[in-house]
């Protein structure tokens, strides 16, 4: 059994899309940008809610969401 969901130690790295044209790139990671925040307003819900094991992992990926 582990005690928390995520190995503190972990690095999370922005990255940034490279070779993309100006317009699809901007369409595509506005599109995934709103996808992520709503996937991580939902999981941070659920921690403060129902599960605070996982607020710690929550935060950590919250860090990302300008650039998922």
């Amino acid at each position: 059994m582990i005690a928390t969901p995520m190995d503190p130690n972990v690095n999370l790295d922005e990255k940034e899309d490279e070779g993309k044209g100006e317009k699809e790139g901007k369409d595509t990671d506005k599109r995934r940008q709103e996808t992520y925040m709503t996937a991580i307003g939902s999981l941070m819900y659920t921690a403060l809610t129902t599960h605070p094991d996982i607020a710690y992992a929550v935060q950590q990926l919250a860090q990302f969401t300008k650039h998922p």
